[in-house]
């Protein structure tokens, strides 16, 4: 997703090596900030995604460009509802 208010920063989810570090600025308007539940900011970007058009030219980091995103959504939503039985399943044990 494109930016679309200079004045917001960027930021990305990590943990910083100490809890109520500061966040880091890598450069003016770009900061890596503390996320404590990566998976759900994953899901949750997922959602808001999905209120792109379904034929958005996709411009993926790795492989090639693609339209057709809401099917690539929707296969990334199963996936992860897979796993997370199976892991699930795997503390049943």
């Amino acid at each position: 997703m494109s930016r679309t208010h200079a004045e917001e920063p960027l930021e990305f989810p990590w943990a910083p090596p100490a809890p109520g570090a500061p966040p880091v600025e890598l450069r003016p308007g770009i900061h890596w900030v503390r996320q404590s539940l990566p998976l759900q900011l994953f899901l949750d970007t997922l959602d808001r995604l999905g209120a792109l058009p379904e034929d958005v030219l996709v411009l993926p980091s790795h492989g090639a460009p693609f339209i057709g995103l809401h099917a690539c959504l929707d296969r990334l939503r199963r996936h992860h509802a897979r796993r997370l039985r199976q892991t699930v399943e795997a503390c049943a044990e």
